[in-house]
């Protein structure tokens, strides 16, 4: 790759609602370089040695001077790095990494002539649904994550799409009783939106919850699961095991 001390010359511009790896990920593929590789070459480029590791933590990504540097190589607005960056929910994967996606949003990007991104709120463990589409998120694999070139293609995006119609929630081990998994998706459903309500300070249900405050919903919610069950689906589980 060209100097990296001077201003990445093409760097593509992160969206309002992108997260700060799927931005990166779309810097890399410019210059055809996984995110590994684009990686390591920004942290050697602060530490003036090469690393021991190629393969840097996602997390590298939120931290100073690393954040700092990204700002400068990309010649981010302040605007800019505050959506990159915002204030963090304490709800974040573990792996911050832009690990799952909706097929529906990957297809309208490709529609309007932009390569798919991931959303920010795609990163938080409560998060399984897709807001728009109410679809679930599917898992991307290893090998499109670490390509050093944009993966993403019309066919493979509507083979999940039309999957994800006819299998959603397949896995959820009550075939032979539709009405109990119609039962089981609609809590999940539930608790995922209060969830989120209650993350933005909005009171759970009195109906429902009682007079618990916002604060305490997310308490309990955090002391009757595990952190890997925290994301419904099987969508955190896997990006667990393969970390």
């Amino acid at each position: 790759m060209i100097g990296i001390a001077r201003p990445w010359p093409i760097c593509p511009r992160p969206q309002h609602d992108e997260s700060v790896p799927s931005w990166f990920e779309r810097v890399g593929h410019e210059y055809t370089m996984s995110r590994a590789v684009l990686l390591a070459a920004v942290e050697r480029e602060i530490a003036g040695t090469m690393p021991a590791s190629a393969v840097l933590p996602a997390d590298r990504l939120l931290e100073r001077p690393f954040t700092e540097k990204l700002a400068a190589l990309g010649q981010l607005t302040d605007p800019e790095k505050s959506c990159l960056w915002p204030p963090p929910s304490d709800w974040e994967l573990k792996d911050q990494a832009f690990g799952v996606y909706c097929p529906h949003c990957c297809l309208n990007d490709l529609a309007n002539n932009r390569t798919p991104y991931g959303r920010q709120y795609w990163l938080q463990s409560w998060c399984t649904i897709c807001k728009a589409h109410g679809s679930a998120l599917v898992i991307r694999k290893q090998t499109h994550i670490d390509s050093n070139r944009s993966p993403w293609s019309h066919t493979d995006l509507k083979h999940d799409r039309e999957f994800l119609a006819s299998n959603r929630y397949r896995d959820l081990k009550v075939p032979s009783h539709p009405e109990l998994r119609s039962t089981l998706l609609g809590c999940l459903l539930y608790i995922e939106r209060t969830t989120a309500a209650a993350i933005s300070g909005v009171l759970p249900d009195a109906w429902s919850w009682g007079k618990l405050a916002a604060v305490e919903f997310l308490t309990i919610l955090t002391d009757v699961t595990t952190w890997s069950l925290t994301h419904f689906e099987p969508v955190r589980s896997g990006l667990s095991l393969r970390t």
